[in-house]
């Protein structure tokens, strides 16, 4: 629908230049082992592009907000990836969703590797459709680096792409160190600019162990709610590989199956030493699937 549409074209313009925080995203954290703090922001720094072929399942998340004054500076827009996992249900992000109204102001993007054109409203050949309701684990909460940072959107018609299932609840061979995964995004690719990726994509991680996640953060990760991949950033774009601010909500995949959720990480993404945190989804797949098999 038209209004759908424009919604989205402006949320692009409004994230134009920059990446808008959801106001679910987890706050700052006191990472160990010397890591500097720093603002935990939604969070591909050194990745390839990604054809839309390729990741079929992949959604963009738009919220835009009018707040009805004719002051355009405080309309709200915020932008997550996710990840079909039925023809009507998203998976995500909790803290995308959170505190937010998407049946109101949040339409979801598929078919398109492109961002749309936040002058023209071109969808790319996209095809973008509401949200009915939406669902936040009940478990999640925004004032801490909490687990249980998934949700699902049922959204208002079903899309006419690939569905890509999560892990199953037994599943540990996806979260064996050194295991490949896969991270999709359009989320910042450099420290030092806050624009997103016009194009989604990709990077290879490998997975890493609990110990080697808690050495670096401490007490904020929690093993079984969260899981963590990448090799140690190196401290600046040349030689990170991780996701980053606008990533949130998108899948980590293992062997063909969602075994996280983007969620957090240090602020601007390249930190020495630092992981990718994400939602262990195999922990929170039974609250998931009875999402998703809902009408």
């Amino acid at each position: 629908p038209a209004e759908l549409a424009q919604r989205i074209q402006d949320s692009a313009a409004i994230l134009k230049g920059h990446t808008a925080t959801a106001p679910g995203a987890q706050p700052e954290a006191t990472p160990s082992a010397g890591a500097p703090s720093g603002r935990i922001d939604p969070k591909v720094i050194g990745g390839k592009d990604a054809s839309i072929s390729e990741a079929p399942w992949m959604v963009q998340l738009h919220y835009y907000d009018d707040k009805g004054t004719q002051d355009p500076g405080d309309d709200e827009g915020y932008f997550c990836g996710g990840t079909l996992v039925a023809p009507a249900k998203v998976l995500t992000a909790a803290h995308c969703v959170y505190g937010l109204d998407w049946s109101e102001n949040g339409a979801v993007l598929g078919g398109t590797a492109q961002l749309p054109d936040e002058e023209t409203g071109d969808l790319h050949g996209g095809r973008v459709a509401g949200v009915w309701s939406q669902w936040v684990n009940p478990t999640y909460r925004p004032s801490t680096t909490s687990g249980g940072d998934v949700a699902v959107l049922t959204l208002s018609e079903a899309l006419p792409y690939k569905t890509l299932r999560p892990t199953t609840s037994d599943d540990t061979a996806s979260y064996t160190n050194g295991a490949p995964a896969t991270v999709y995004g359009w989320g910042r690719t450099s420290s030092a600019s806050q624009e997103i990726s016009p194009t989604l994509k990709k990077a290879t991680v490998p997975m890493r162990s609990d110990a080697s996640c808690t050495s670096y953060w401490g007490s904020d990760f929690v093993p079984g709610q969260m899981a963590c991949a990448g090799n140690p950033a190196s401290g600046q774009d040349a030689g990170t590989v991780s996701p980053c601010n606008g990533d949130s909500g998108g899948p980590l995949v293992v062997n063909g199956r969602i075994a996280g959720v983007v969620s957090w990480g240090v602020e601007d993404c390249v930190a020495s030493g630092a992981y990718g945190v994400y939602a262990k989804v195999s922990s929170y797949v039974a609250e998931i699937n009875s999402r998703v098999d809902d009408t």
